[in-house]
């Protein structure tokens, strides 16, 4: 069976896992209805354990989509501060960093996956800057009640 045939059946077996509709044909009772993630869960086994699956096979960690790693997609390493992709997309090194090990089924996934990331970083960091800044809430602010009568 060739790799393109594997894949395709590995495909199903993730759709089947998460109560999908099953290939023509096929019928199941008793169906399973995992996650996404737990589905991918049972092919990494049947990868690193049995090695029944090409380890090639990977899960999309933006959109959810399996591919094939040697045909196609990225998986974020340790040598992405030398990569001019991430910075002719506005992307340091810092905003990368902490998502190594990610795997993407193509350029526009990881792209989104990594500034959706940044902009949540982003507004973690201004909320804290504004706790920063008045650390006792709004008490004592204009138009908030402070406790004592308007004069």
């Amino acid at each position: 069976m060739g790799d393109n045939e594997l894949f395709d059946k590995t495909e199903h077996l993730y759709d089947m896992l998460q109560g999908k509709d099953l290939p023509e044909g096929y019928l199941m009772a008793d169906q399973p209805n995992l996650t996404a993630e737990q589905a991918f869960s049972v092919i990494w086994f049947l990868q690193e354990h049995l090695g029944i699956i090409p380890q090639s096979f990977e899960k999309c960690d933006n959109c959810g989509a399996l591919f094939d790693s040697n045909c196609a997609g990225h998986i974020i390493s340790d040598d992405h501060e030398d990569d001019r992709w991430y910075k002719d997309c506005g992307l340091n090194p810092e905003d990368i960093a902490p998502h190594e090990g990610k795997c993407f089924c193509d350029n526009q996934c990881e792209y989104k996956y990594l500034t959706q990331r940044r902009r949540v970083a982003e507004e973690e960091n201004e909320k804290a800057d504004v706790q920063d800044v008045n650390p006792q809430g709004t008490a004592g602010l204009p138009g908030k009640c402070s406790g004592g009568f308007h004069g």
